[in-house]
């Protein structure tokens, strides 16, 4: 029987497993390359879904804020409008070539004073002036907006937006003091005095009329409307009274 060298034995194993090492390896680099294609197939599908994703959320934020700008534009232009409604009454267009006055003589009773307000424009308007009596409304006066104009204060102008409609703003105010001498039989006087401010919307300049007049009656409302009569006579027949700007 022959014997085994063991040398040889060790050789053959060593060389086995050489073998072995080889082909694991290069079965394992095999399935590699197999596999590198389709998770590249993969990567590049996700890419696009990805890259959607991102421009997305880039431009929802943006949408969402041009709505959010739209909508406060709209909220305030309504809260805007529905100010101007409060105290402004829409009239006719400017006429080109026309001078627009708003007139508003208010009584001493807070209410505007009708009578007094035709006399005045009866006597300012010409072929290039137009005048309008019924430019407000009564929140005006009771809002504190006419004392302010009033006084001088040009702020109105702006959150009025006069410049838009008007060219000159005329104010007045009425104030009346009772008196009764029991030796007249117990008759009632009624001195009034009228002052008139007319302001230019454009730079602010001012002008202004005043006027006084006495009536009499056995009522205060008698001898009040006698005064504001002679008053308006005398706003006709003034030759004074005229727009310097």
């Amino acid at each position: 029987m022959n014997k085994v060298d063991p040398k040889r034995v060790a050789t053959f194993i060593g060389v086995c497993t050489a073998l072995a090492i080889i082909i694991g390896g290069w079965w394992e680099l095999s399935e590699r390359r197999q596999q590198q294609p389709q998770f590249g197939g993969e990567r590049q599908a996700v890419a696009p879904v990805r890259q959607g994703e991102i421009e997305r959320q880039a431009t929802t934020p943006t949408i969402a804020q041009e709505q959010q700008v739209n909508q406060r534009a709209e909220e305030t232009a309504a809260a805007r409008a529905t100010y101007l409604a409060r105290y402004v009454n829409s009239g006719p267009s400017r006429q080109p070539g026309m001078k627009t006055v708003a007139i508003a003589v208010v009584s001493e009773k807070g209410a505007f004073s009708f009578a007094v307000n035709s006399a005045v424009a009866s006597r300012l308007k010409t072929a290039s002036v137009a005048t309008l009596t019924s430019f407000f409304r009564p929140a005006f006066v009771s809002d504190g907006l006419f004392a302010n104009a009033f006084s001088g204060s040009n702020g109105i102008f702006d959150k009025l937006e006069l410049s838009k409609s008007l060219d000159v703003l005329l104010l007045g105010r009425e104030q009346v003091q009772y008196s009764s001498d029991p030796s007249l039989e117990n008759v009632i006087t009624a001195n009034m005095q009228l002052e008139l401010t007319a302001f230019s919307i454009a730079d602010g300049q001012s002008q202004s009329w005043t006027y006084v007049a006495n009536g009499s009656g056995f009522k205060q409302t008698g001898a009040r409307q006698m005064a504001e009569e002679r008053l308006t006579k005398q706003i006709a027949n003034d030759p004074k009274m005229s727009l310097g700007f």
